[in-house]
């Protein structure tokens, strides 16, 4: 199978898996093309990860859970790499997280209790759901829902944590 052929596969399958049902116009599945590009750019880009760091993890099936915006933190928890959607969630843009902490995301009622459970999380090296209560770039308060995985490379050694979010509110 030729890769042409393969894009096709992987984006029929996505909008079935996606969207629930065979669509019967041209017309309703236009407006879903900026996902599924956007789902390929992002498979693609932490398939990039995954070769460069070994890592010894099932990247599709975390993938195949329902998320709005991904993080990807190097083990000391400094932002890596974002998709599309945590720039439509949070307000920041890429170039402006790259090189921070997830933290930029708390303010005034991040609860300390929260942050403290999300750090024995982490050490713990197992993956983990919390709700947390983050801010947008203007200073919009929401509720957050995180799916945190942490990432072992092929000597078990952990390299990087990738966190699927959730707007809750």
């Amino acid at each position: 199978m030729n890769e042409k052929e393969n894009l096709n596969k992987v984006i029929k399958e996505t909008i079935k898996t996606k969207l629930g049902a065979p669509l019967q116009c041209w017309d309703v599945i236009a407006i879903h093309f900026d996902k599924i590009g956007s789902i390929q750019v992002e498979h693609g880009i932490l398939d990039q990860y995954r070769k460069k760091f070994k890592w010894n993890i099932n990247l599709e099936k975390i993938l195949d859970t329902a998320y709005d915006a991904l993080i990807l933190t190097d083990k000391n928890i400094v932002i890596r790499w974002v998709d599309d959607g945590f720039t439509v969630m949070t307000g920041y843009q890429q170039t402006e997280v790259l090189g921070r902490s997830p933290k930029l995301l708390h303010g005034p009622n991040t609860t300390t209790q929260s942050s403290l459970f999300i750090r024995q999380k982490l050490n713990q090296q197992k993956a983990f759901d919390t709700k947390v209560i983050n801010y947008r770039k203007s200073g919009e308060e929401y509720l957050c829902g995180l799916k945190i995985h942490p990432i072992l490379d092929s000597s078990n050694i952990l390299t990087h944590y990738l966190a699927l979010e959730n707007r809750l509110d």
